[in-house]
């Protein structure tokens, strides 16, 4: 068993995408659990608010239903911490 806290907080304005109320299409992206960034197809992870601006700049007006996942760097951090709480 292990616990979790947060390390920090970082203010951002609300974001629309982020919105459970928002209706949703049938495509879905990958948001990383722990820093928020999105996997884009053939961008890769970047950050939330790049994001919604490729998206934007797309012109669909639908925004996609969100699946939760972990980016490279993320998991990186988190594997470390977990060896070092051996």
């Amino acid at each position: 068993m292990f616990s979790t806290h947060s390390i920090r907080e970082v203010a951002r304005e609300p974001v629309f995408f982020l919105d459970p109320d928002v209706p949703r299409g049938e495509t879905f992206l990958t948001i990383c659990s722990w820093c928020m960034k999105i996997r884009l197809p053939n961008q890769g992870w970047i950050e939330l608010e790049e994001a919604v601006n490729c998206l934007d700049s797309l012109g669909s007006g639908v925004v996609p239903s969100l699946t939760h996942g972990i980016c490279l760097e993320c998991q990186f951090v988190i594997e470390k911490e977990l060896k070092n709480l051996k």
